[in-house]
């Protein structure tokens, strides 16, 4: 590959934190500019792990392909955050897709981000944001979205 075939995003490091669509979604599309991304995934032993696995596993795998797929738990101070916190910190970009309250938890927020690694861009893609009371314990799943925001309507289906 020439200079000038490169990507527009070759030799950016992108850490996916998140499940589901949001943050692995925007991991994807950082893939295709040419980013690196790598991933981090709860384990199997985690609470909602076995429900995020069987959920439509054709397309998680279609969002984990060409990533590094980092299996650690972020509660886990010894090993996993401590693995974590090393991705976190030679990362370009950091992409969280939690609650801001479990990102600030798990210290995976913009602020604990920063202390390991000032120049990275923190990219948080919660649901609902912590600020809205009512909603924190609601699933941020589309259809909940789109309730809340006004915008779901009974298609009649």
């Amino acid at each position: 590959m020439t200079e000038s075939d490169e990507k527009p995003l070759h030799g950016i490091r992108v850490l996916e934190i998140g499940a589901y669509l949001a943050a692995p979604l925007v991991g994807k599309h950082l893939q295709s500019l040419g980013a690196e991304v790598d991933v981090i995934i709860r384990p199997a032993s985690a609470r909602g792990a076995e429900a995020e696995e069987a959920w439509r596993p054709a397309t998680t795998a279609a969002l984990r392909r060409g990533k590094g797929v980092h299996n650690l738990d972020l509660k886990d101070n010894d090993v996993g955050a401590e693995r974590a916190h090393g991705l976190i910190a030679r990362a370009d970009v950091v992409i969280v897709g939690f609650a801001p309250s479990v990102a600030k938890r798990l210290r995976v927020d913009a602020a604990s981000c920063h202390l390991l690694n000032e120049r990275c861009i923190h990219l948080s893609l919660p649901g609902f944001s912590d600020h809205e009371a009512s909603r924190m314990t609601a699933p941020a799943w589309e259809a909940a979205i789109l309730a809340a925001s006004g915008l779901f309507r009974d298609m009649g289906l």
